[in-house]
């Protein structure tokens, strides 16, 4: 069964906010959520602070987690691999290492520097029993007005050229 028929009552929601405020992530209502996915800070601070404030971010939730009972999951990007061994005193269930595995996977879904239209996108994902749901561009990532570079449910004949820094968001059942 292909993995579209299996997914009921989807939502997703994006806020940007300082995660390193302890405050400010728990009025975030989290155990509303299934899962968390915690992009490093890549395009604001060198590699090591983005990394420290990742690491911030994750040294947070078992704080939060000892006053609720939440059940959802933790993605978070580590760039750096000798940050990973730090990150493993946190709660996160996973992690993304490096802007090359990044690389990596968006090429799995699109040839880079091309431009493509999101049904490609939504071809190549579905091959791999994925849905392709949200992409940003992070030439974009600053900009408010081109709501940071995310675009959520993408016309899917606009012509768009990914690059390296680019992320495209997928559901999986994997």
């Amino acid at each position: 069964m292909p993995l579209g028929t299996e997914v009921l009552n989807l939502t997703i929601s994006l806020e940007a906010l300082d995660t390193t405020d302890g405050p400010s992530l728990q009025n975030q209502g989290l155990d509303d959520f299934d899962y968390i996915l915690l992009l490093s800070y890549k395009n604001y601070f060198p590699m090591q602070e983005a990394n420290a404030q990742t690491l911030i971010t994750l040294l947070h939730l078992p704080y939060f987690s000892e006053y609720h009972d939440p059940h959802f999951k933790i993605v978070s990007e580590i760039l750096d691999i000798k940050t990973r061994i730090l990150a493993n005193f946190t709660n996160a269930d996973d992690f993304i290492v490096s802007d090359h595995f990044i690389r990596l996977l968006m090429s799995q879904y699109v040839t880079l520097h091309e431009p493509v239209n999101f049904y490609t996108v939504l071809e190549s994902a579905y091959r791999k029993n994925e849905i392709a749901i949200v992409y940003r561009l992070m030439d974009e990532a600053k900009s408010k007005e081109k709501n940071y570079g995310v675009v959520i449910n993408p016309v899917k004949n606009k012509r768009v050229t990914f690059n390296e820094k680019d992320m495209i968001i997928v559901i999986s059942a994997h």
